[in-house]
């Protein structure tokens, strides 16, 4: 079956992909629609970004659709999806996929800034992402990386787990 997965999410924007259905049912495919929930939990009945979006429908060949449309205050929701596949007689729903609509957090705008240095170890200090800029989501931990100091890989050195760092 053609459940649908995440690609990428944004603040403003989630990408879904789907494969193919294991049958035609005889037919050849003749397009797909995007379906989604109100956010709360509603049914699957919201055609994203508009019915019959030109996109979307029409395309068998299409295997990624990009939503814009959700409904106001949808920072931070679990939306569920479904993709709906047509041919000439009939369509068949996939099963559901929950995605959260939230983004990366911004780019930290402060560096880490070295307070103490000595031959066992290093004091750092490191800028907190200000709460207006997570991504809709909530920042539940940090990871500082270093390199060797002279342009190698970066490795983990704190917060490389979920546990640690919690905000």
């Amino acid at each position: 079956m053609m459940t649908p997965f995440k690609i990428s999410t944004f603040t403003n924007s989630i990408t879904i992909g789907w494969e193919e259905p294991a049958s035609n049912g005889g037919c050849p495919l003749t397009g797909y629609a995007v379906y989604r929930d109100d956010g709360l939990g509603g049914d699957v009945t919201t055609e994203v970004n508009e019915v019959d979006d030109p996109l979307i429908t029409g395309n068998p060949t299409l295997r990624q659709a990009t939503i814009t449309d959700f409904p106001a205050d949808f920072e931070g929701v679990v939306f569920r999806f479904k993709v709906r596949a047509y041919n000439r007689e009939d369509y068949v729903d996939s099963p559901f996929v929950r995605i959260l609509n939230a983004g990366p957090p911004d780019d930290l705008t402060d560096a880490v800034v070295l307070v103490k240095q000595t031959d066992s170890y290093l004091q750092v200090t490191m800028p907190l992402i200000d709460q207006a800029n997570v991504g809709n989501s909530d920042i539940i931990s940090y990871n500082l990386q270093m390199d060797d100091g002279h342009g190698g890989d970066f490795y983990s050195i704190a917060g490389e787990d979920s546990l640690s760092m919690q905000t």
